[in-house]
């Protein structure tokens, strides 16, 4: 990935966050507000907020979830595969004449 790429794509995480972060605000200025019913706008934001905030949430859960399953098996890989020879000392396997 080029420079350019990552400082991008730090900024988008950056201005994300922001947005989540002002969204909470929001949810929690509006929360005790005066309901005019069925068609009430500001419900309708919570709403909204509430369930983009979960779904994002989730996106992120399953997204650190395939990380770390990737990570596990470069790990996995990259030991199986460093061309040194495992001897029995490596694995300290106790040796009996």
């Amino acid at each position: 990935m080029t420079k350019k790429k990552r400082v991008l794509a730090l900024m988008f995480a950056g201005v994300l966050l922001l947005v989540m972060l002002f969204s909470l605000f929001a949810v929690s200025a509006q929360w005790d507000h005066d309901c005019c019913g069925k068609g009430c706008v500001v419900c309708a934001q919570i709403f909204t907020l509430k369930t983009l905030m979960k779904d994002t949430f989730a996106a992120l859960t399953v997204i650190m979830a395939v990380v770390a399953v990737y990570v596990l098996l470069t790990l996995l890989h990259s030991k199986q595969t460093t061309g040194i020879p495992i001897t029995p000392v490596m694995q300290k396997v106790k040796l009996l004449s």
